[in-house]
C-alpha cells in the first residue's frame, strides 16, 4: 500500500528553485484485518469455521488475521517471501515480541543485543547491548510499560518503556526458554 505523498519544502533562502520531487513512502497498516475481525466476530461464533479466502487480489480484502482461522491452520502458512531487514550486525535472532499496538517489534539476538524495529517502514529504531550472552526471551508486560529479557546464563533484566535498564536479577542457574 502506498502512503501519503511527502513533499520536501523549499528553504526560505532559495525561492527561485523548483520544488523537489515528492517521495512515495510504502507503509503497512496491520490494523485492517483486526478491524474486520472485530466487525465480523458475531458471525464467526455462529459458524463452525471461518470461510476460505479466494486466491485473488479481491480475496486479500476479505482476509482476517490468523487467529480467525483456528480450524484451518494451513491457511496461515506463508508462501511468499516479502522482505528482509538487517541491523548493523548480522546474527541469529532468538526471540521476537510485538508491542501491544503492533507498531513496533523487539528482537533479541544471539550476541545479547535488543533491537527495536518499526513495522511501518521496516527500519530499526534502536539497537543496544542488553546482555553479555545470547538472548532467549523478550516480552513486554500487559500494558507495555516494562520489557523483560533473559539470556543464556539465566540473567533476567527489566527495562522501562524508554528501554532504560531498571534491574538485573540472577533468576536461574541455566538458560530461560
Amino acid at each position: 500500500m502506498l502512503g501519503p505523498v511527502v513533499a520536501r519544502p523549499l528553504p526560505p533562502s532559495e525561492p527561485d528553485k523548483q520544488v523537489q520531487k515528492a517521495i512515495l513512502k510504502r507503509i503497512v497498516d496491520p490494523a485492517g484485518p483486526y478491524v474486520r475481525l472485530l466487525q465480523d466476530r458475531h458471525l464467526l461464533h455462529r459458524r463452525a469455521r471461518c470461510s476460505w479466502v479466494p486466491p485473488t487480489m479481491a480475496g486479500a480484502l476479505q482476509m482476517l488475521p490468523a487467529q480467525a482461522y483456528a480450524n484451518s491452520p494451513s491457511s496461515s502458512i506463508l508462501t511468499k517471501y516479502v522482505h528482509t531487514s538487517n541491523n548493523r550486525t548480522r546474527c541469529a535472532v532468538n526471540c521476537v515480541n510485538w508491542t501491544r499496538e503492533g507498531r513496533r517489534c523487539m528482537t533479541g539476538d544471539n550476541i545479547g543485543q535488543l533491537t527495536l524495529w518499526n513495522s511501518s517502514d521496516f527500519k530499526f529504531e534502536q539497537l543496544f547491548q542488553a546482555h553479555d550472552k545470547g538472548l532467549r526471551y523478550v516480552r513486554f508486560n500487559h500494558n507495555g510499560n516494562f520489557l523483560f529479557s533473559s539470556d543464556d546464563s539465566g540473567i533476567v533484566r527489566v527495562f522501562n518503556s524508554k528501554l532504560a535498564p531498571l534491574s538485573k536479577i540472577a533468576a536461574h542457574q541455566e538458560s530461560c526458554r
